[in-house]
């Protein structure tokens, strides 16, 4: 139920007039995209909420604990990929970092309810997914200033807008990288 929509929606990028009008519209299909990820989660969280959840075994400090672990995977998601893409330009490498850590919750929950279509506990399996989403959202909009500010000054760097050697200029670079 999700490979052929999604191999349909590959097939049909080809074709240059979808192409076009899916650029043309490409605003309001973020929209959409939105519109249909905020109704997933909201009949998620519904049915979570239906569902006596200490019936199951589940108690508030699991979830807490889901959300901490969440935030220890994200983050150490980032550092390895922060710390494997030196080879990178500046802008390259921030767009790894931030490419790394994204996980999709429209391709997820899906796959969650086909895996796990008869379990109970299937709205339960999507809350750590569910969860990530807001813990990526939240580390983006803290390191997303000190990245911009990275890809600026290696963009000076790099068109020698700034005095000193290239050596000067990659230590310069290399200490503003590790502050």
């Amino acid at each position: 139920s999700i490979l052929v929509p999604f191999l349909c929606g590959q097939a049909l990028r080809r074709v240059d007039a979808i192409k076009d009008f899916a650029v043309k519209n490409k605003p309001k299909f973020s929209i959409f995209n939105h519109a249909v990820l905020v109704v997933i989660i909201f009949c998620s969280f519904c049915n979570i909420y239906l569902m006596n959840m200490s019936d199951y075994g589940v108690q508030w400090y699991h979830i807490m604990l889901q959300i901490v672990l969440n935030l220890a995977v994200h983050l150490l998601i980032c550092v390895l990929a922060w710390v494997t893409s030196r080879w990178a330009k500046m802008s390259d490498r921030v767009a790894i970092f931030f490419v790394a850590v994204q996980k999709t919750i429209v391709m997820g929950l899906p796959l969650l309810n086909e895996l796990f279509n008869d379990d109970p506990l299937r709205d339960i399996y999507a809350l750590p997914l569910i969860m990530y989403h807001p813990v990526e959202l939240i580390v983006g909009i803290f390191a997303g200033g000190r990245m911009l500010k990275l890809v600026e000054a290696s963009s000076r760097l790099e068109n020698g807008s700034e005095e000193g050697s290239p050596t000067a200029r990659k230590g310069a670079l290399h200490r503003l990288s590790s502050r």
